[in-house]
């Protein structure tokens, strides 16, 4: 029977004993769900049961009136957060119809509506006979198709069978009927497949009586009858949105050209958006501390004992745990992974589990026994191997008095300890302007102990030093229990802001040079004079024409590859050119090396499984993370004035159709999107993204190029280059050093690798890098062919000693003619 649920029976069981039986309604369910206690699998006996659970809570509680346990749940259905509301207007839903019908009058006045109504509704019955006149059942679906709102083709239905005139004549009989069981008796199977069709002929023959079946129909309904079950048959829930039809027009005066209309700006103030992240996805939603949180960590101190945390296990994980895993869970998705992570490169722990982003509310560990701890933390902090949740951290403290956050650096984290008063010590002044910029500086208290009672102002770089001479820093904001921002999503706002305005601490915590980051916060230009073209080429001693050459590459593609020989100053000339081409910016620079296990997920986007807590339960869940490409891509676009620069070390050693994937088309079409496989989002590479990458055309281990993937970089030669080891010996040699011998060892050179391109192939010269030795003499060359060079020959003539030692640069010890050295290489050669 349509409609008949638990609403029904527990209707007819209040009207029989109206003390004894709680009302089945939707604010009941919400209440029950709010509270994490419906168990409803979406069907009539799941609810039913949800119904039976309801009434044996009830049961257990004889001091409850049903009058109480209805006004209880409904007080819960309007919970914002954890805090119990008052009770809901039982009059909310009028008003809310009723501003519905005054918004869409206000954009569309009814008269106007109404003449365009009975005129569509005129042009579209004429063509519906039409093409019942003519036999043509097409027709008369398209006709019914674009009346239903659809676009297109109508969709695929048994229209042979319900265009006939049987059909129609069973229709017409329904408009002297009060409801569709005789046609649903009649066709049942065929009116399931062809609701839409048989809503729309029923509309055609009345447009008062039969409105119009779609989604926005199907939307409204179930917002406005709590008798719509999904699992209905189409034309039963049809039949109850006719119903609700009635209702409106009877009592609000819904004109049937406006229904729709009323219904979607119903549903649009029903809705609530979530929070997107800088990547595209949902953010997750807090929910607010309430006020029990707090009385429960004060009572906690007072009763600090198992067997009373046993009674009051449900009440702590809806309190405390349930809220600080949803504040840790958001403050990752919106801050800490997107900016801190994608931004500044800075992996972060960001797991809500006891033992990693969380504390245990146990002392001594979890799973230990012992007293619990009233304080509670949650700690974002470097997850590099052997860094520990003491190290330099974003904090988050709950406790009785309120909540308090912000950035720590104990004494134990004693890398990150020094290195920050290292840098404050070289850089406090740009620190200080940083901070100062930022804010942090007004809306922090600084203190030195972890419980923040012993404070230092800042109102100075010397303050400043004076501060982080200290063993524990804390810079922390305290919201009072009382404070109305911790019981909403307004809390994870407040905190975010404040870990941005603390990020140059941080930064001179984990950056060895923290003055780009601090220069940018700061607002400053100029901090640092950038790597220009002078100081490329004091870097790497090529020439100004190679830069310029290369620079002209990279603007006709903005994808280059460096190949030569092992030696040839491949990676390091890419990273300087990543550093001239982003002005030194390192947070615009990433590295990353392919090898064979390297994949598509971890350079993209990929599923990687996390296990997360919901109600005690530990659950594994598969979210879609961005891979290195997708994070760097996206701080690209978001700063599309600053040249990014990806360098991908052994390019070929990688799968490359698989690591790049749909990619290949964007390298060359960077105005084009495509959609990601897994999240489904629109991707593109933006145009301020290079891509630098470097090869060994003779490795052996690795693959090729193939000719698509060819066709999209420009290659350079990194050739072995005789002038650039001479220009750098010239400008390294040692003061007291025989002047003959950086002239003879570039001669050695040259001659070396012309006899190998001759004997052992161009693939198998020896790059110049190599004996790019400070105060390079011959012990120190000799120490250098006998570890690194003579195992690379040795490869090139495996199992021929003696034409490996025709090369030996020994004879260059005594100052003799060039070819005299080298003469054992014609003899073997």
């Amino acid at each position: 029977m349509p409609g008949v649920g638990p609403a029904f029976w527990s209707a007819i069981a209040k009207a029989t004993a109206p003390d004894k039986v709680p009302d089945w309604t939707p604010a009941v369910q919400e209440g029950l769900a709010r509270l994490n206690l419906l168990a409803d699998d979406g069907t009539s006996s799941g609810r039913l049961s949800s119904f039976a659970s309801a009434l044996s809570v009830y049961e257990s509680r004889p001091d409850f009136s049903a009058t109480d346990l209805d006004t209880f749940f409904a007080r819960a259905s309007g919970m914002r957060g954890r805090e119990l509301g008052s009770v809901p207007d039982a009059q909310e839903p009028s008003k809310a119809i009723a501003r519905a019908l005054r918004e869409v009058r206000s954009r569309v006045p009814l008269r106007k509506r109404a003449t365009e109504f009975a005129q569509q509704h005129a042009d579209y019955r004429a063509a519906f006979d039409a093409g019942r006149a003519a036999g043509d059942g097409a027709a008369m679906a398209r006709v019914v198709w674009q009346l239903s709102g659809g676009t297109g083709d109508a969709p695929t239905v048994l229209v042979s069978q319900v265009s006939g005139e049987a059909w129609f004549n069973d229709l017409n009989c329904v408009l002297g009927t009060t409801d569709l069981s005789e046609l649903v008796g009649g066709h049942a199977g065929l009116a399931d497949s062809a609701a839409w069709y048989t809503a729309g002929v029923l509309h055609l023959l009345d447009p008062t009586r039969f409105p119009v079946w779609n989604d926005a129909a199907k939307r409204g309904l179930h917002l406005l009858d709590d008798a719509a079950d999904p699992a209905l048959a189409p034309l039963d829930q049809y039949w109850l949105y006719c119903v609700v039809a009635q209702g409106l027009r009877e009592e609000y005066r819904v004109h049937p050209g406006e229904l729709q209309a009323v219904l979607a700006a119903l549903v649009d103030a029903a809705r609530v958006e979530p929070a997107v992240t800088p990547a595209g996805q949902p953010a997750s939603r807090f929910d607010g501390f309430c006020t029990d949180t707090f009385r429960f960590l004060a009572e906690l101190s007072g009763h600090n004992q198992t067997g009373w945390m046993a009674a009051q296990r449900d009440r702590y994980r809806f309190v405390v745990r349930e809220p600080l895993v949803e504040l840790c869970t958001a403050l990752a998705g919106r801050y800490v992974r997107p900016v801190l992570g994608g931004e500044y490169g800075w992996d972060l722990e960001t797991d809500p589990r006891p033992g990693r982003t969380l504390a245990s509310i146990l002392k001594h560990g979890s799973g230990q026994p012992g007293p619990y701890s009233p304080v509670l933390r949650a700690t974002f902090y470097p997850r590099e191997p052997g860094r520990k949740r003491d190290d330099v951290q974003f904090f988050i403290r709950v406790d009785a008095t309120g909540v308090s956050f912000g950035w720590e650096l104990s004494r134990s984290a004693r890398d990150a300890g020094r290195r920050f008063r290292k840098n404050v010590q070289e850089l406090g002044e740009q620190l200080y302007a940083a901070v100062r910029a930022t804010g942090a500086i007004d809306a922090c208290t600084f203190a030195t102990d972890p419980a923040a009672t012993t404070t230092a102002p800042i109102r100075s770089a010397g303050d400043l030093r004076e501060w982080a001479s200290a063993k524990d820093l804390i810079a922390v904001r305290h919201l009072p229990a009382d404070s109305p921002t911790l019981r909403a999503d307004d809390l994870v706002g407040e905190i975010l802001i404040l870990f941005d305005r603390l990020v140059p601490f941080f930064a001179a915590a984990v950056e060895d040079d923290p003055l780009p980051i601090l220069a940018r916060r700061a607002g400053t230009l100029g901090a640092r004079p950038t790597f220009g073209r002078s100081a490329f080429q004091a870097a790497t001693y090529l020439s100004e024409v190679w830069l310029t050459r290369t620079l002209d590459l990279l603007r006709l593609k903005k994808q280059l590859v460096l190949q030569g020989v092992p030696g040839t100053g491949k990676t390091h000339v890419a990273r300087s050119l990543a550093r001239f081409l982003t002005g030194d910016r390192p947070e615009n620079q990433r590295l990353v090396q392919f090898h064979p296990g390297y994949s598509y997920e971890e350079f993209v986007e990929g599923i990687r499984p996390r296990v997360i807590e919901t109600n005690g339960r530990s659950e594994v869940s598969y979210p879609v993370e961005p891979g290195l490409l997708a994070t760097f891509a996206a701080r690209a676009e978001a700063h599309p004035s600053e040249p990014h620069v990806l360098v991908i070390d052994e390019i070929n050693r990688g799968n490359l159709p698989r690591v790049f994937g749909e990619l290949l088309f964007l390298l060359e079409y960077r105005d084009q999107e495509i959609l990601l496989p897994y999240s489904k989002r629109p991707f593109r590479l933006p145009n301020n993204l290079y891509f630098v990458a470097t090869m060994n055309p003779a490795d052996r281990s690795a693959a090729g190029l193939d000719v698509a993937l060819r066709r999209r970089f420009s290659f350079v030669e990194m050739a072995p280059d005789a002038a650039l080891l001479a220009r750098w010996l010239d400008a390294h040699s040692p003061a007291d050093a025989d002047p003959t011998f950086a002239p003879r060892a570039v001669r050695w050179f040259e001659e070396m690798n012309r006899k190998l391109a001759r004997d052992a192939g161009p693939d198998r010269l020896v790059g110049h890098s190599y004996f790019m030795v400070p105060d390079l003499t011959a012990d120190r060359l000799q120490v250098v062919w006998d570890h690194h060079v003579r195992p690379v020959l040795e490869d090139a003539f495996p199992g021929r000693p003696d034409r490996i030692r025709g090369f030996d640069p020994g004879r260059l010890a005594s100052p003799r003619p060039i070819a005299n050295s080298l003469g054992k290489i014609d003899e073997v050669g």
